[in-house]
């Protein structure tokens, strides 16, 4: 039925970016639901899998374009370092403070204070 309709709509079957069949749908839908925001037992119901592992592990992609976007958002945390008035007492001069993030409590972590939100 779907080769009747690729064929149709003038759709080619093949092309370099692989085979137009059924699951080459269901890969696509997936992680279309996935790049919606939804999370992963929403993405999961949505594909009516039985695990989330049969929805990441088997219908989920990386896009090389969000992993570069993701780590440059990473390198900007990290690299953007500001260092507090060198004319201020000693022990604010030995500080320095990654974005203001050191200045954020972690209140899953007890409310301790750790770098980059880990």
């Amino acid at each position: 039925m779907l080769d009747k309709d690729l064929q149709l709509a003038d759709i080619p079957k093949y092309t370099k970016a692989g085979k137009v069949d059924f699951h080459a749908l269901r890969v696509t839908y997936i992680n279309l639901v996935i790049e919606s925001g939804v999370n992963l037992k929403e993405a999961q119901t949505l594909a009516r899998h039985a695990t989330p592992d049969m929805t990441m592990n088997v219908y989920g992609r990386t896009k090389e374009e969000r992993l570069s976007f993701a780590v440059e958002q990473i390198a900007e945390r990290v690299t953007s370092v500001s260092y507090p008035d060198p004319g201020k007492g000693k022990d604010e001069s030995e500080s320095f403070i990654f974005n203001d993030i050191e200045k954020q409590t972690c209140t899953e972590c007890g409310g301790s204070n750790p770098p980059f939100g880990i």
